[in-house]
């Protein structure tokens, strides 16, 4: 496949400077869509199905990520008190363990999903690019 060198080169780009709102989520994120958009450079026919997981995965990281960033930025009011910390004391936001605790519990649900990949992507000879 011409382009799939291409996808990746997109994906390390798109990928290389990351801002940090929150805890490392834009660092997770960043790290899962760069390895499932390698993923999509798989030339091969017989792997509709991984194909088809890849994008099912992208389909769940990309809104994890966005949601849980907006969350982390919009999660008090004021909406300042979620950077300065000289608001926290009058301002009401959502519980930090409730938000971890989600995003923990959906990282280990995608870990699985993407360690189904494995077995099908190290049998692979893939070219370099």
């Amino acid at each position: 496949m011409h382009g799939s060198c291409d996808l990746a080169r997109l994906g390390e780009l798109v990928l290389e400077d990351g801002g940090d709102v929150d805890g490392g989520e834009v660092e997770i994120a960043e790290g899962r869509l760069e390895r499932l958009l390698h993923h999509l450079g798989v030339d091969a026919a017989a792997y509709d199905m991984f194909r088809d997981l890849v994008w099912i995965l992208l389909g769940i990281v990309i809104p994890d990520a966005v949601i849980y960033n907006l969350i982390s930025l919009f999660g008090c009011r004021p909406i300042a008190a979620s950077w300065d910390l000289s608001l926290a004391t009058t301002a009401k936001c959502l519980d930090q363990l409730t938000k971890y605790m989600a995003l923990s519990v959906l990282t280990i649900i995608i870990d699985v999903f993407e360690l189904v990949l494995i077995p099908i992507v190290i049998p692979l000879q893939m070219s370099k690019c």
